[in-house]
């Protein structure tokens, strides 16, 4: 026969504790001996395990749950370790056990923040431009280049493309591309013929342009052209800076100039006799040329003794022998000499001209 006394109780051979405490027990076998025996029994917590790490990611990344110090590890959905690898959000929970085989349980909400969606916008160019990329769906930006505008301008000497990454409130991330395509444009070339050409002679333009599709000329005078190979003619002398202004499809422009001289071909001739005897023939002293300004002109016809017998400014008016008006009256005069005096300037110029020299008059 077997008797448990514990705590003052009888009960059967085996009991259930389920708090600490001092127990003893009192067996009596067939013979109706007895024996007694204590045990202290200790009551152990359990474990409280606090999952730690970051509570929210960004897509595309990964952060750690760790359960803590414990001897063993069982996660929810899936995980036996210390720590695991989150990589989509949601609910994680972990039972651990420690050296003593208690358990503990801890759970933590884990949420996944999207990365934001970066767009941007590409442009092209003519070289030597500025282009501009637009950068969207971010708050924050940082370009390849260091620029942290949510718009880039750049000028590139050929096609480049530049990568942007936004930062969003959540401090997420994201990356895009945009290219600025460069136009190396057109280059103008022609040549002029001839470079050195008299007032109202053809020039020739003729064109030489690599990548143009358009051309604009400017021919220095005031007058412009269109299209291929243009001729052109200058009313006036100088020095002309000609221009030709050449696009390609794209839009791109190129220019270069060349210079021309236009020259004025003067000539004035003075005769050096002349016979006014109303033959028809040669009666009167009249010098002839080109390119003589009217507007200042002067001639002026002395006699052997200097006095002054004839003057006139008009380029056209001619002298006709007669002095002060009147015949030279001596039968006996065979020839006489006079001496004239000529200033002029050449049309469009201030090029002026002295001419001396001596007249025969022939009876």
């Amino acid at each position: 026969m077997r008797l448990w006394r514990v705590a003052g109780k009888s009960n059967t051979q085996t009991i259930t504790v389920t708090t600490a405490g001092t127990y003893s027990v009192t067996v009596v076998d067939g013979n109706g001996c007895n024996s007694s025996d204590t045990v202290i029994v200790v009551e152990n917590p359990n474990p409280t395990p606090a999952i730690t790490g970051n509570t929210s990611f960004c897509t595309g990344d990964s952060i750690t749950l760790n359960a803590g110090n414990y001897n063993t590890y069982l996660w929810t959905p899936s995980g036996n370790t210390q720590t695991i690898s989150v990589t989509s959000g949601g609910t994680y929970s972990v039972t651990v056990t420690d050296g003593n085989a208690c358990i503990g349980v801890d759970s933590i909400i884990i949420i996944e923040n999207a990365s934001p969606i970066v767009t941007v916008t590409d442009d092209s160019v003519c070289i030597g431009y500025q282009a501009s990329l637009i950068a969207s769906g971010a708050s924050t930006y940082v370009w390849s280049n260091s620029s942290t505008s949510n718009s880039l301008l750049a000028s590139p000497s050929s096609t480049t493309t530049y990568t942007v990454t936004g930062t969003d409130l959540n401090s997420c991330t994201g990356s895009a591309t945009g290219t600025i395509t460069v136009h190396q444009g057109p280059q103008a070339i022609y040549f002029v013929n001839p470079d050195k050409a008299e007032v109202g002679e053809i020039v020739y333009f003729t064109d030489a342009s690599i990548g143009a599709n358009s051309w604009y000329w400017n021919f220095g005078d005031g007058q412009t052209a269109s299209g291929l190979d243009p001729t052109h003619s200058y009313q006036l002398p100088g020095v002309y800076t000609s221009w030709l202004i050449v696009e390609d499809d794209y839009g791109c422009r190129d220019s270069s100039s060349v210079n021309l001289n236009i020259v004025q071909l003067f000539t004035f001739y003075i005769p050096n006799a002349f016979s006014p005897n109303d033959d028809g023939i040669n009666d009167v002293f009249i010098p002839k040329g080109i390119n003589i300004d009217e507007d200042r002109y002067t001639m002026q016809i002395f006699d052997r003794w200097g006095m002054k017998v004839f003057e006139t400014s008009d380029l056209y008016e001619a002298w006709d022998g007669k002095v002060n008006g009147q015949v030279i009256d001596n039968d006996n005069m065979v020839s006489a000499i006079f001496v004239y005096y000529v200033h002029l300037y050449e049309k469009y110029t201030d090029i002026d001209h002295e001419y001396r020299g001596k007249i025969l008059m022939l009876k």
